[in-house]
């Protein structure tokens, strides 16, 4: 049977698919390059014609992931119909739609990755973020003092400070999620406690932006289908 030679990118991208569905369910430090290899069906020699190491294949792998969240977002941010505010609310509503919609994955997903030893898949993830989208929330912000919808005088300084605010609200929902649910005789706390912690970094956001009116960057009924499971949905 003749060698069925495929194309370099196509090739590529199935290592980086095999890498993804590793990495999120067996986690980064407990994924071998032989993990890889088998999952993916290729040789260590293919392996290594593509990437220099494990660490590469990770750098990779987050700059895909981040380079395909961006180009989703990009029809947003071109949308000279919606004011700053609005973008900023399409922005990270749509983020947050994809994420409910695959919310069965994030949860199996996120008891992984919050695993100590997945340390450093988790800031290679977190440190992508901050280097692509915070320039574009930078150009909002700065579209939006143009506008007059934001008085900050510093627009670009704060798309960053903007995305610190929102990486710590990630980080305290994701902590509310992995806790046990309570028992059938206690009280379940966690949807007034998601929705007081979005409410109060909406806020946050908004007197930092010196925005002329409330944010909504966040769904909140939306993002307690967490709270739900996902069959039942």
């Amino acid at each position: 049977m003749p060698r069925i030679v495929k194309d370099p990118d196509v090739r590529r991208n199935e290592i980086l698919d095999a890498a993804q569905q590793l990495f999120a369910f067996k986690g980064y430090d407990q994924t071998s390059v032989q993990d890889v290899l088998d999952a993916a069906g290729i040789s260590k020699g293919a392996f290594y014609h593509y990437f220099a190491s494990k660490s590469e294949l990770l750098d990779c792998l987050v700059e895909r992931m981040t380079t395909q969240t961006l180009a989703a977002l990009q029809p947003i941010v071109n949308d000279d119909s919606l004011d700053a505010c609005e973008k900023m609310e399409a922005f990270f509503g749509y983020i947050l739609r994809w994420k409910t919609n695959n919310r069965r994955y994030l949860l199996d997903l996120m008891r992984v990755i919050y695993r100590d030893e997945n340390a450093v898949y988790r800031y290679k993830i977190t440190a992508a973020n901050i280097e692509r989208i915070v320039p574009v929330v930078g150009d909002m912000v700065s579209q939006g003092v143009v506008q007059g919808v934001f008085t900050t005088e510093h627009p670009h300084e704060m798309g960053e400070i903007v995305m610190t605010i929102l990486r710590t609200l990630g980080e305290s929902l994701a902590q509310l999620l992995m806790e046990e649910p309570p028992g059938a005789d206690a009280p379940d706390d966690r949807a007034e406690r998601m929705e007081h912690a979005i409410r109060v970094h909406e806020y946050a956001v908004a007197r930092l932006l010196g925005a002329v009116r409330p944010l909504h960057l966040l769904d909140v009924e939306q993002a307690k289908l967490f709270l739900v499971e996902p069959e039942a949905a």
